[in-house]
């Protein structure tokens, strides 16, 4: 749906079948737009709308009528902006918000959780925008910053842009030392939450995928 036509329907109220969920034991508003029921395809809530999506997208008038978000770490500049063109490609580019650099999420820092491996055992770590920045320790951030996320293929400090400033490529001074080097040991304050999905044994997800 275009732009223009899915911020008139967002807008819109729903009758008939939400008259009866509002009442004094909720916030629930009397009125009820679809925006309310529908919050990451309005884009009126940044923590359902700016993330990537870890699974497919119909990419239907594509060669490849299905795509993942992490594919487009490797296209070309061109591409990507194209893929990101919602007039174009409005799955994707809703789908893969942080790749696409939505303006709307500037800034935004995630409320998901971001896991990592560890860069000796490999084995799978998580951690969130708010752990690391209630955590007061360099050495944390230092290790979890320049991370990446092997769910989404994406970096920690691009998930927490504010959290981990520092820490993002552009934004290093030059006449300073880098922070984007790697510690040689693990921070002792790593958390102790693990995923539920068991981790490979490589430190990125495999990005040769069709293009």
């Amino acid at each position: 749906m275009e732009k223009v036509k899915r911020t008139s329907v967002c807008e819109m109220n729903i009758q008939g079948v939400t008259g009866h969920l509002p009442n004094s034991k909720n916030d629930i508003p009397l009125n009820i737009n679809v925006s309310y029921m529908c919050p990451k395809t309005c884009g009126v809530r940044k923590e359902c709308l700016c993330t990537d999506s870890t699974g497919t997208i119909e990419t239907p008038s594509r060669f490849h009528p299905k795509r993942e978000c992490s594919w487009a770490r490797d296209w070309s500049a061109k591409k990507l902006e194209d893929f990101c063109d919602e007039s174009k490609e409005p799955h994707f580019a809703r789908a893969c918000a942080i790749t696409c650099g939505i303006s709307t999420c500037a800034g935004h820092e995630s409320t998901h959780s971001i896991y990592l491996y560890g860069n000796q055992t490999k084995r799978a770590i998580s951690t969130s925008c708010r752990q690391i920045k209630n955590s007061n320790s360099t050495e944390y951030m230092d290790f979890m910053c320049p991370q990446m996320d092997y769910t989404k293929n994406v970096y920690t400090y691009e998930l927490c842009p504010v959290t981990c400033k520092a820490y993002i490529p552009s934004q290093v001074p030059s006449d300073q030392p880098s922070k984007l080097d790697q510690p040689s040991k693990m921070p002792s304050d790593l958390p102790s939450k693990m995923p539920s999905t068991s981790a490979p044994m490589t430190s990125s997800p495999s990005t040769s995928v069709p293009t």
